[in-house]
């Protein structure tokens, strides 16, 4: 069968590969992912922030996904989403876009491009991996700065503390 996956939401997009899902496929994207969720199973650090849904659930084949940013507190602005069907992987660039479809339903490529059949192969999970939102960052210099005023304040409430 051919391995099929679809996030027609996405960007850009790295496979579909046989097997399971490396995090180093993740790397055409540039940039460092953290992976954040995982559905179906309730897994990762921000399990609450991937909304998994399947339009039939007898046929794991197509369905929506979400992402929520109050689970994620924020601190990520730009996602790529892994989809798993059972024959492969591969890894959709959706960027700022928070919600769409998806697809694993190879019988939709007509015409068939093998001599093999096209049946789509049920999903087995979908990822979300994050870029930290770089404005959170705060550089060196401004941490010394912070640090400096706040030294700065601690010896002169010391040095009222010890006139009065």
């Amino acid at each position: 069968n051919l391995v099929y996956g679809e996030v027609a939401e996405a960007s850009a997009c790295s496979g579909m590969f046989s097997g399971n899902t490396p995090n180093a496929a993740i790397n055409v994207f540039g940039f460092t992912w953290d992976y954040l969720a995982k559905q179906p199973g309730d897994e990762g650090p921000f399990a609450d922030a991937l909304v998994l849904t399947f339009d039939d659930p007898a046929d794991k084949t197509s369905g929506t996904w979400s992402i929520d940013l109050t689970a994620l507190g924020g601190l990520y602005n730009s996602f790529v989403i892994a989809l798993k069907p059972d024959g492969g992987f591969g890894y959709f660039l959706v960027e700022n876009v928070l919600s769409g479809t998806w697809n694993t339903d190879s019988g939709n490529i007509v015409p068939c491009p093998t001599q093999n059949n096209c049946a789509g192969f049920d999903l087995s999970h979908m990822a979300l991996y994050g870029r930290f939102d770089e404005r959170f960052l705060v550089s060196e210099p401004g941490t010394l700065v912070l640090f400096g005023l706040a030294l700065v304040g601690f010896v002169a409430t010391r040095r009222r503390a010890s006139t009065h």
